[in-house]
């Protein structure tokens, strides 16, 4: 729970410091000099900036505070992120100003970065935001391609886990074990595949139909039975190991054995006893017990 609250606060950790920053970063220019706009920029900032670390305080710390088995399990979380926060709040005050006065230059301008490897960032950054700027709009002047692209990978990576859980039996035959994987995404697949054609056939009457729409059904039905088949091909290449490990927590040696004796319904106390003790002497006698605990 306490690396849980760490990885929690990450997000958050750096916000104090950007504010402070970017305040101090427009005191520059202004012509300031860093030592003032050190100052000036924290001391603007300061109050919008405690406000944004309370705000996470005051949902965390009452975590910290429940009671029961389930307080005992989250108390790390609330006081870690709570902790977390705060120390962020108290560098962004003290540490960040304080290399900002010592970095900082007047009359430094980010915007129009000087340098080799900085042109060079820039020019690659800005190359970037405009091949993405492309396909965003390309995705927005052709909104069912792209959601049908997205819906397309959701149901191959979800029919990829159902297939991930069929195991071939040791003697058993490929083909068995591909018909079995293979049968498991047929039934989305053909409802899928009625659903599209039903959609076509209602264009079809209303004289809107387009013949993408049933190759794009066609494309999704037989996506689904060999996204099964991959999953399934998937583990097995690996010797059996799921897609995705699910546990609440990861597997641990306690470094004890424990031994349960069951007897016939209706045996004496006092055979139980005898049976106990024959298996306690047989496990003390074994040289890797340490210790045994009597019952």
């Amino acid at each position: 729970m306490s690396m849980l609250a760490l990885s929690l606060a990450i997000g958050v950790l750096v916000d104090d410091a950007i504010v402070v920053i970017e305040n101090i970063y427009r005191h520059l220019t202004m012509g300031e000099e860093p030592v003032m706009a050190a100052i000036n920029g924290r001391m603007e900032i300061g109050l919008a900036a405690i406000a944004i670390t309370l705000a996470d305080v005051v949902v965390f710390v009452p975590i910290a505070f429940m009671g029961g088995v389930v307080g005992q399990f989250f108390k790390p979380l609330g006081i870690g992120y709570a902790v977390a926060v705060l120390m962020s709040l108290f560098v962004s005050f003290t540490v960040t100003p304080m290399l900002a006065s010592r970095w900082y230059r007047k009359g430094e301008d980010w915007e129009h970065p000087k340098g080799r490897f900085a042109n060079w960032f820039e020019n690659g950054f800005v190359r970037f935001g405009e091949k993405y700027a492309k396909l965003l709009a390309y995705s927005l002047r052709n909104r069912w391609k792209t959601f049908s692209l997205g819906f397309i990978i959701l149901l191959a990576v979800f029919m990829f886990i159902v297939g991930s859980f069929v195991v071939m039996p040791d003697g058993g035959s490929f083909g068995d074990f591909a018909g079995e994987a293979f049968s498991k995404g047929m039934k989305p697949a053909m409802l899928v595949f009625a659903i599209g054609a039903a959609v076509f056939l209602v264009n079809l009457f209303k004289k809107q139909a387009k013949f993408g729409q049933l190759v794009f059904a066609v494309a999704v039905a037989s996506l689904l039975p060999l996204g099964s088949l991959a999953g399934a091909a998937y583990r097995n290449l690996y010797k059996h190991e799921n897609v995705f490990k699910f546990e609440f927590a990861p597997s641990t040696d306690s470094g004890s054995v424990s031994v349960s004796i069951e007897l016939p319904p209706g045996s004496s106390l006092d055979a139980t006893r005898s049976v106990a003790e024959s298996v306690e002497s047989m496990i003390e006698g074994h040289p890797d017990v340490l210790c045994s605990t009597r019952f």
